[in-house]
């Protein structure tokens, strides 16, 4: 009889306590964490984030690894073979920059690669 009476109890706390579990808020995952990188215009994504990670080092004058970022001209041909996308994602047999320091996050390396794949355009 006890064991008939704790399997009610048990059964009545956990019927009581069940309800308790669910969660009635929307939860809202963002579609992506990442910005927009469909529109990857080179004047408005790419030459800032390349202006604020790597011109202490390739800009204004300075061309470290005789690397100089300071045209489009310059990077795009620094693009078109491969240097610059393998360098910020920090791909094997790349000089992984910037030099010393972490790789750019996923969302800067994809603007970069979406930029890349899209003909390298000056827009």
């Amino acid at each position: 009889m006890k064991t008939f009476l704790f399997a009610i109890v048990i059964g009545t706390c956990f019927a009581a306590f069940l309800p308790s579990c669910t969660y009635d808020k929307e939860i809202i995952i963002p579609e992506s964490i990442c910005p927009d990188t469909l529109n990857t215009s080179f004047a408005a994504r790419v030459a800032p984030l390349l202006r604020a990670n790597c011109f202490s080092c390739h800009g204004n004058g300075s061309a470290e690894g005789n690397v100089s970022l300071d045209s489009y001209d310059e990077i795009k041909a620094i693009a078109a073979s491969g240097r610059l996308l393998g360098s910020i994602s920090h791909a094997p047999g790349f000089a992984a920059m910037p030099d010393g320091g972490d790789k750019l996050d996923d969302c800067s390396i994809n603007i970069v690669r979406r930029w890349i794949a899209e003909g390298t355009k000056d827009n």
